[in-house]
């Protein structure tokens, strides 16, 4: 089941080498992690590409999907957080010549 698996995938990826030339292939997901999947994938992938990129499995795992959904999800809530947050120059002001105020009217910034 591996190599006919391995075969397919060595398939799809010789048409992207074709088309890319990546240096760099990362296998991942429960199938990249299976023992000997990689080289049966690099075995065929020899056999038939017209340029040999590296293979290597992802250190990420089988929950690496999970996790680059989560880290997307952090950075567009981070993006949305502070967004609406004036940037505030050395100089003290906000945009706009404004000086900028703590929560008690006071000068702000921080420590």
């Amino acid at each position: 089941m591996v190599a006919d698996e391995a075969l397919l995938v060595a398939r799809l990826l010789c048409a992207v080498v074709t088309v890319i030339d990546p240096a760099l292939i990362v296998l991942g997901g429960g199938i990249g992690q299976a023992p000997g999947f990689a080289a049966e994938v690099t075995r065929e992938l020899r056999m038939m590409a017209p340029v040999m990129p590296e293979v290597r499995v992802s250190a990420l795992g089988t929950e690496a999907v999970v996790d680059g959904c989560v880290a997307a999800g952090a950075d567009l809530a981070w993006a949305q957080l502070t967004a609406a947050i004036p940037a505030i120059g050395g100089d003290g002001q906000a945009p706009g010549g404004a000086a900028a105020s703590g929560p008690d009217g006071g000068p702000g910034g921080g420590p």
